[in-house]
């Protein structure tokens, strides 16, 4: 903050404000700030949601229309952030960073964004920064990347000041290839501009987004027209409404030159006013740049010039040949949640619920049993990556460059997965690309793609996120604890360099094919925007044309559950002046819906109690998280907790007040003003989410993959007001068990010395 903002207000006050004001000053100084400050004449009061507008209108005049402002108030001012000749620079150091990074800034006044013209140049801008991100990701796939990731953009910083930014995460203290890299695509962006090809398609993909958010125009979350309402407030933002933003868009795009586009470059020559922040970790035997070495550094990187960009783009279609489409064995309807399922010729089953939540949003979730519980231990790792390691090879004859290339201007995703007991696929799509994005789906399923080059950018680019991991106070905290409760298994290893060797890409390769060979036992979920018709052609040609063997087989438990009885694991490590806590709960637990519902109604309103009690009334942290989940497969076991942060002095203080409000709710039951709270919260969040396709993709996912009805999911209201209080200290006494339970803390370090 000094140095973004230097010379100014912001430098000075931090957000949060000075902690010795906070405890220090009387209580009149607060109400006098509150008065001078939260006067009628600054204040703008934004509703919006099914409301009767005149009613609303008329209760906000009879509550705010009684404040006054105050006479002789001070005058609000801008602060502002001024202009400096030279390019300031700060090198900064923590022993528990993990990587180092910089960022160079270039400081400007705020572009006007009141006209037409303002709102044209902003969309040539968003082309812009487009086509350079999408190099600087190239760059990041190289087989021997120069660095991590890299972006470059234009952000506002203040009121009335923004900048060029261009951000680089190296490659462990490899400083100088990363800035190498950065600054030498920035330069040939500049140079050479960008090509035909790059700017087609990033106008694609602008005016889909657009066009997406116009086609839910009637549909669009409250929450969106707020935050729009607040920065029209704050910093007069103008509200043109998206059927006017996309009209202008349409218009823009059309005429939008390359030449006007590569013109945006030249603001990366400006050298007043710049920052340049450099941070990394303390560590033996990493160089931490000095100020002479960075500027040095950036000056030469500034000089790079790299051979003109070659634009390759792969003219194929995503299927070289359409499959030969199977059929519809058997159809049948639920009309209790509307939704069709139907029996392919392969043995796949589709659940289909067609919705108007959203006009241009169609969700798939899918799941096949087995997962890579059922590979050896020592080919585990290679499993679980092996999703990862494909995605980052592409599909079919694609890369995954050119993969995205060939997907510019659609909206579409399709993400395969292998976890411990299921592998699957899940996706999004909008109904105009619906026959694109089963293409990817039967691409993705059937032609797998290895690319070494591919999984050896991946392996650099892990292992300098890993290699200063045990600087990390939360992931040595998380480590100590995964050690303490699952001591050598090896499937609870933490990622680390030794392990990071003994990942083989065609290991991965093997598994993956070996995991998606048979769909006799898959079953695919869509909910969303859905033509029935349609969708029968496509389920025909696309998931019935999926390969079948008809295998029997499902995950199997490998005796990796947490160890049980009463464990203490304490850490000290960092600096930060705070305790980290989290008292863990774990054990065998029956399994049915009815349970998992009363485990939630214990969570919550623990989590009111003791938010009531270790916030409030001990006034210990700023927030406490009551955590809780009930699992059927492999076996059924709850796992519950809570955790929070605290002052070092306060975390045992802290731990009993927590465990007292769970004894209180196990022995004397529950407090019927937070039963009916809990209930009322359960109530507007399931009403809500009736209309959320998301909802009922995960919910019929869900009874399917556990063999429950459908009829379930509305049944809700009834199981949430159909129990015996009672029922909820039996719940606490359960998934509360004090015989199992680990108490673990993390402590700064100089605490224990």
């Amino acid at each position: 903050l000094l140095y973004i903002f230097y010379k100014s207000r912001y430098a000075e006050r931090k957000p949060i404000g000075s902690m010795v004001v906070v405890r220090n000053a009387p209580r009149e100084r607060f109400e006098d700030f509150y008065k001078q400050w939260y006067r009628p004449e600054l204040m703008g009061v934004i509703v919006v949601g099914d409301i009767d507008g005149k009613d609303v209108e008329q209760r906000i005049i009879d509550i705010f229309g009684k404040m006054e402002n105050l006479e002789d108030a001070p005058e609000r001012t801008s602060s502002e952030v001024p202009d400096h000749e030279e390019t300031l620079y700060s090198i900064d150091t923590d022993p528990e960073l993990t990587i180092a990074s910089f960022r160079l800034l270039a400081k400007r006044p705020i572009a006007p964004d009141k006209s037409a013209r303002d709102y044209r140049q902003m969309i040539i801008e968003r082309l812009y920064f487009g086509m350079l991100n999408r190099r600087l990701d190239e760059r990041a796939r190289e087989p021997n990347p120069p660095f991590i990731q890299a972006s470059a953009g234009k952000s506002r910083i203040a009121r009335e000041k923004e900048a060029f930014q261009q951000t680089v995460i190296f490659l462990e203290d490899r400083y100088q290839e990363g800035l190498d890299a950065l600054m030498g695509e920035t330069n040939r962006a500049v140079r050479d501009g960008f090509t035909e090809g790059e700017l087609e398609r990033v106008k694609s993909d602008v005016l889909r987004s657009l066009e997406s958010a116009f086609e839910e125009i009637d549909k669009t979350d409250s929450d969106t027209y707020a935050n729009e309402y607040t920065r029209a407030f704050t910093v007069d933002e103008p509200i043109p409404g998206i059927e006017m933003e996309l009209r202008m868009t349409e218009s823009f795009l059309a005429n939008i030159s390359i030449e006007e586009v590569n013109a945006i470059g030249d603001g990366f020559a400006q050298r007043e006013s710049r920052v340049a922040l450099f941070s990394g970790p303390e560590k033996a035997g990493w160089a931490i740049p000095e100020e002479p070495d960075l500027i040095a550094s950036i000056e030469q990187a500034g000089k790079i010039e790299l051979e003109p960009y070659d634009d390759r783009f792969l003219d194929a279609p995503l299927l070289a040949e359409i499959p030969i489409a199977g059929s519809i064995l058997s159809e049948s309807y639920d009309e209790s949640v509307d939704t069709h399922s139907w029996k392919l010729s392969n043995g796949v089953r589709v659940i289909v619920k067609p919705t108007d939540f959203q006009n241009d949003e169609i969700l798939m979730e899918s799941f096949s049993p087995g997962g890579h519980s059922l590979v050896m231990d020592d080919e585990y790792l290679s499993a679980a990556m092996s999703t990862m390691i494909l995605g980052e090879s592409g599909a079919g004859v694609f890369g995954s460059i050119q993969l995205e290339k060939r997907l510019a201007g659609k909206s579409i995703s399709v993400s395969p997965y292998i976890n411990s007991l299921y592998e699957g696929l899940s996706g999004a799509t909008s109904p105009k690309d619906l026959e694109s994005f089963f293409k990817l789906l039967h691409l993705q399923a059937t032609q797998p793609r290895l690319d070494k080059a591919a999984f050896s950018s991946l392996e650099s680019r892990l292992q300098a996120m890993i290699v200063n991991r045990e600087q990390s106070p939360q992931s040595v905290f998380q480590d100590a604890i995964e050690k303490e409760l699952y001591g050598d298994h090896p499937r609870h290893r933490p990622l680390d360099l030794e392990l990071l060797e003994d990942i083989d890409s065609d290991l991965a390769l093997a598994i993956y094919r070996s995991r998606f060979q048979d769909f006799s036992d898959f079953t695919f979920v869509f909910v969303g925007a859905i033509n029935l018709e349609q969708f029968k052609d496509y389920s025909k040609t696309y998931l019935a044309s999926l390969p079948s063997t008809n295998r029997k087989e499902k995950g199997i438990h490998l005796g990796d559950d947490p160890a049980t009885g009463k464990r203490n694991v304490t850490v000290a490590f960092g600096l930060e002046d705070k305790t980290s806590v989290r008292i863990m709960f774990n054990g065998e637990a029956e399994w049915s819906s009815e349970n998992r519902y009363m485990m939630s109604v214990v969570r919550d309103l623990l989590n009111i109690r003791m938010r009531e009690s270790l916030r409030e009334e001990n006034g210990g942290t700023y927030g406490v998280g009551v955590y809780g989940s009930l699992s059927r497969e492999p076996t059924g076991r709850y796992s519950t907790g809570f955790a929070f942060s605290c002052d070092p002095a306060n975390a045992d203080m802290l731990i009993n007040a927590g465990v007292r409000e769970i004894m209180d709710l196990q022995e004397r039951g529950v407090r019927v003003k937070n039963l009916e709270k809990v209930q009322e919260i359960h109530m507007r969040g399931y009403e809500r989410s009736l209309k959320e396709n998301s909802f009922w993709l995960r919910n019929l996912a869900s009874a399917a993959r556990e063999g429950r009805p459908f009829k379930e999911i509305i049944e809700f209201p009834e199981q949430a007001t159909g129990f015996d209080p009672y029922e909820i200290q039996e719940a606490a006494k359960t998934y509360f068990n004090f015989e199992n339970v680990l108490v673990a803390k993390l402590n700064p370090k100089q605490n224990e010395e």
